[in-house]
């Protein structure tokens, strides 16, 4: 607030900061030098000094040399460089606000010598107000407001990643995205927020949060990753008679992967010219690979596939080791008859393919139906993202006879 002030009217409010923080102090000061001479003038009536001390050198041995030196020497062996000072002085001196510093007249001198405010010894009580750390032209002010956004930005990941608070996390997302400030932190809250209403299962929501980071940022990481899912953005015309209305309608309100597959299945054969019609189609894709894996000993049937593959894996390439071995072991000539006999064997054995038809996981009607739609998907010339994808899928969903 301060930095949006007149230069004039500025130094007015700090020069009347300082009289009104210096006059505070200093009537404090006051109160507190009455009150122990009272307290001095009561002991010295009622109390008898202990016999260590000797009479002459003050209330509490203030003009002993001697025994002021021991002490300051105490203080330095216990708190070292720390200024001896009341609390409020250090607090003025470490205070939050930037750039008031107090001179109390206690502490250090040039020489290093201890200052303790006593008779002789120099008070400035100077109070002193450095505005330099007031942002005051427009670009200082929008590198502290962009500082702002990247502390609400790291709030956000700590709200969602570590205390599981999507809502709260959401709201400093949203700030980051609506302030336009730390542009480079934009791409990420807004995958946040799409990351975070997808997961809520808010379709239209997050369709909105994906189609403005592709719009708005296409060439971003995390545009990148959401093209790449296949998750590209529709028109998020929520009207149930557009063809995107249908499409979230179908996503939001249909639970059974297999229903949801066949409805979105339908849209893509009502509408086979449209732009969305690919990704479409992909979607009733994973719908029907989603039904096809919630089905009764599906999982266990697929850890088996992938054993045996993986253990077949492992018996093929002990063998390729094993036949280079024999070829180099062949080329030694001090073999014996029964030695050469035996490499030669392994060098010209070879390893049969197993049968995995048995142990193969994707058979059935819906899975040949999965294997069908890939095919459209191809000729319906999707982006490169998808193509991708699908072709993951096909060398995953392919025939073992097929794939040899």
């Amino acid at each position: 607030v301060l930095g949006s002030l007149p230069e004039n009217e500025r130094d007015l409010i700090l020069s009347e900061m300082a009289r009104d923080v210096e006059q505070a102090h200093i009537q404090e000061e006051r109160e507190s030098q009455r009150a122990v001479n009272t307290i001095s003038d009561e002991l010295e009536e009622e109390i008898a000094l202990p016999g260590e001390v000797e009479r002459g050198f003050g209330f509490l041995n203030i003009q002993n040399a001697q025994r002021l030196q021991e002490e300051r020497d105490q203080f330095r062996q216990r708190w070292g460089d720390r200024p001896l000072a009341d609390h409020w002085r250090r607090d003025v001196s470490g205070s939050t606000i930037p750039g008031i510093v107090a001179d109390s007249g206690q502490g250090t001198d040039p020489s290093g010598n201890l200052r303790d405010g006593s008779p002789g010894q120099e008070q400035s009580g100077v109070l002193t107000i450095d505005i330099g750390s007031i942002p005051v032209s427009e670009a200082e002010r929008d590198s502290v407001r962009g500082e702002i956004n990247r502390k609400r930005f790291r709030l956000g990941n700590i709200f969602l990643l570590q205390l599981n608070m999507p809502e709260e996390a959401a709201g400093y997302f949203q700030d980051v995205v609506d302030s336009g400030y730390a542009p480079e932190l934009q791409p990420q809250a807004l995958y946040a927020l799409y990351e975070i209403a997808r997961q809520q299962n808010r379709v239209e929501d997050a369709g909105r949060w994906a189609g403005e980071l592709v719009s708005r940022f296409p060439d971003s990481e995390p545009a990148d990753q959401i093209t790449g899912s296949g998750m590209q953005p529709l028109d998020h015309d929520s009207s149930g008679d557009s063809l995107s209305g249908r499409f979230q309608q179908v996503q939001s309100e249909m639970n059974n992967p297999y229903e949801r597959g066949e409805a979105l299945y339908e849209l893509v054969s009502e509408n086979p010219d449209r732009e969305e019609a690919p990704f479409i189609l992909y979607q009733s894709i994973l719908a029907f690979i989603e039904s096809g894996r919630s089905q009764e000993g599906f999982e266990a049937q697929l850890n088996r596939w992938y054993t045996s593959r993986s253990e077949w894996e492992e018996q093929r390439d002990t063998f390729f080791a094993q036949q280079d071995s024999a070829y180099t072991m062949l080329e030694d000539s001090s073999l014996s008859d029964e030695e050469q006999e035996y490499w030669e064997e392994v060098a010209e054995s070879s390893l049969a393919d197993p049968d995995f038809e048995e142990a193969f996981p994707y058979r059935g009607e819906l899975w040949d139906r999965v294997r069908r739609l890939l095919q459209e998907l191809e000729e319906l010339e999707p982006a490169p993202r998808i193509v991708e994808r699908a072709n993951y899928l096909r060398d995953e969903l392919s025939l073992p006879s097929q794939s040899q």
